[in-house]
């Protein structure tokens, strides 16, 4: 789609790639991932959270085993995704003011 080769041009794609660009400068984060991901693998959440963690950046990483790429379709119903939510806003409320 880009008209650009990921295996020859590895270097072109890391500056879309969120991993590659994280700073002291980066801002709060909250990450919230399903490990039962099948779109998009847990584990780039932990590489993203170990990232943020190495440049001191604030952030949170909120995960359930059970979730998977969708996990809020069905709304706030179930408690791990009210819980989840209610995280949010605390952090929102905590570092966008």
């Amino acid at each position: 789609m880009s008209g650009h080769d990921p295996q020859e041009e590895q270097d072109w794609y890391a500056a879309y790639e969120p991993l590659c660009n994280v700073t002291p400068a980066y801002p709060p984060t909250m990450l919230l991932h399903g490990q039962s991901d099948a779109d998009v693998p847990f584990e780039q959440a932990v590489l993203m959270a170990g990232a943020l963690e190495r440049a001191g950046v604030t952030h949170d990483l909120v995960s359930n085993p059970a979730w998977d790429h969708m996990f809020d379709a069905e709304g706030l119903e179930p408690p791990a995704v009210q819980q989840a939510f209610a995280s949010v806003i605390e952090f929102l409320d905590e570092h966008v003011k």
